[in-house]
């Protein structure tokens, strides 16, 4: 890990990292799988899986709420409850 941190620039310049994007591409059965994670340095962070093309799921956190989409349903932290 030392080595790893040494070749990006040290630990100063790691610690002027304010987000943090994670792109990841597979194939199920065929079919193209995206996730993208998005996460910043204020504890916001926003998933989002899509299958060809297709949104399938979704997380958005801040701090104090969230809020998840899967396909046919939405939680809401504010609210305490799925709806459809």
């Amino acid at each position: 890990m030392d080595s790893y941190i040494a070749a990006v620039g040290g630990v100063a310049k790691l610690e002027t990292v304010k987000n943090m994007v994670s792109e990841t591409k597979g194939t199920i059965q065929g079919m193209q799988l995206d996730i993208v994670a998005k996460n910043t340095s204020d504890g916001k962070v926003l998933t989002e899986t899509a299958m060809m093309g297709n949104t399938m799921s979704k997380q958005v956190f801040t701090e104090r709420q969230g809020m998840s989409y899967n396909r046919d349903s939405v939680w809401s932290s504010k609210e305490k409850s799925w709806s459809r």
